[in-house]
């Protein structure tokens, strides 16, 4: 029998984050046994991610390690880091499961050291600092992305971090504000001397209610 090919492009048309259910419908409609092994790793990768937003983290757990097993036999380096990443998200939010985030750390880091992966230390890191506080891992997210501020001179990624570090602060409980609009003060100035010296030129001016009435500016560069 010989493998049919999925244009999971279909799927992206249905995947939605805010509906879940018709998302797995979606993927049900795949026949697993007919496809490629590249496919039904993506499957198994898009199924684990369905099944994570529907609060199924047993589930979701079992197929985004069956995704990273089938992507590490195919050789997809991108594709198994982007997997422990599904599986660290997962650990991390749900903490009633039998797992620790630590272990899945240290094996990404591992991983791209035995590989020689285009993932740098440094880009993991973010990457890390981004799954953590989308799962409201306050204090480990914070650690990860000092992690970079340690080892990164001042520049426009520097100046993401501090951002990113603000919105930790701001959005997970216990929020602290003054933390917050510490970080985003720190963030300004190099992101205003980034796009100044592309010729940008701030064109509005807002009030952002919701971080604690800090002043919104939109940049227009002409990247032409």
């Amino acid at each position: 029998m010989h493998s049919q090919s999925v244009d999971f492009e279909d799927f992206y048309l249905f995947y939605d984050k805010e509906n879940y259910k018709e998302s797995l419908k979606e993927l049900q409609k795949i026949d697993t046994t007919r496809i490629s092994k590249q496919d039904k790793a993506t499957w198994y990768f898009f199924y684990a991610d369905v099944q994570f937003g529907r609060d199924r983290h047993d589930i979701a757990y079992q197929y985004a390690l069956k995704a990273e097993n089938l992507f590490i036999a195919l050789d997809k380096q991108s594709d198994v880091i982007d997997s422990k990443l599904l599986r660290l998200s997962i650990v991390s939010h749900q903490k009633s499961l039998d797992f620790d985030e630590q272990p899945i750390i240290d094996d990404i880091f591992s991983y791209v050291k035995r590989t020689n992966d285009s993932n740098t230390p440094m880009k993991l890191y973010f990457r890390i600092g981004n799954t953590l506080t989308r799962n409201a891992n306050k204090e480990k997210a914070i650690y990860y992305y000092q992690k970079i501020l340690e080892k990164t001179k001042e520049s426009i990624d520097t100046a993401h971090v501090y951002m990113n570090i603000g919105t930790v602060y701001s959005t997970i409980e216990p929020m602290d504000q003054d933390s917050a609009l510490y970080y985003a003060q720190k963030a300004i100035p190099i992101l205003i001397r980034h796009y100044l010296a592309l010729n940008g030129r701030f064109i509005s001016f807002t009030i952002n209610n919701s971080f604690n009435d800090s002043i919104d500016g939109l940049i227009l560069v002409d990247l032409r």
